[in-house]
């Protein structure tokens, strides 16, 4: 299929023709009602909710974004509705969350999640447990990605220092054994030296 100049460069090519999932995205625009309704039913406003969320266009760019999503990026949601998720992924995790949505779009999957990294707006590296499905149109259509995001800092810093700890253990052992090795042969010299003065000694 080839692409119009009206159109985005990373713009999903989905069913043999071209769906727009961004407000920046010239072809085949959203139904009227249908974000808001989402915004709703996902809860968007809700102050409170410790969970992020997200709607996502399916060329990756953000719809909207809730108070926990802006909280856990550090970006305002203004700010997101400017960015894509390349642009906040961290790039070692990027092509696996690509994947997933390209297997959610194709119908191998009906949701998916794993475990990435963000890169905030100061500049950290935050992990997040990421959650995805696909809203689709009344005639099946997919419209937009729904991410829910879960801050596991504390959690993937846990791992990591139980990581660190094995580590530690079995270089300790590794060393444990040697040391162990290296007094066994000391005592053995020790004997055998022992014996030869003892020997000398009796022979004179």
């Amino acid at each position: 299929m080839q692409r119009t100049a009206d159109q985005p460069p990373n713009l999903v090519e989905h069913r043999g023709r071209a769906v727009g999932g961004s407000a920046r995205a010239a072809a085949a625009p959203m139904p009227e009602g249908l974000l808001p309704e989402s915004r709703q039913r996902f809860g968007f406003d809700s102050v409170g909710d410790p969970i992020g969320k997200a709607l996502i266009g399916l060329d990756g760019a953000y719809l909207r974004a809730n108070p926990a999503m802006c909280r856990i990026t550090g970006y305002s949601e203004r700010q997101l509705l400017g960015m894509t998720i390349a642009e906040n992924t961290h790039a070692d995790d990027l092509a696996d969350d690509r994947s997933a949505m390209q297997r959610l779009l194709a119908g191998d999957v009906d949701t998916y999640c794993l475990d990435k990294r963000y890169r905030t707006a100061s500049g950290q590296r935050v992990w997040v447990t990421k959650s995805v499905s696909l809203a689709r149109d009344h005639d099946g259509s997919p419209l937009h990605f729904v991410a829910q995001l879960q801050n596991i800092n504390a959690r993937k810093g846990q791992e990591l220092d139980l990581l660190k700890e094995r580590r530690r253990l079995t270089v300790a052992r590794a060393v444990g054994r040697l040391g162990s090795w290296e007094m066994y042969d000391a005592r053995l010299r020790i004997c055998a030296d022992l014996r030869y003065d003892l020997g000398s000694s009796r022979s004179t």
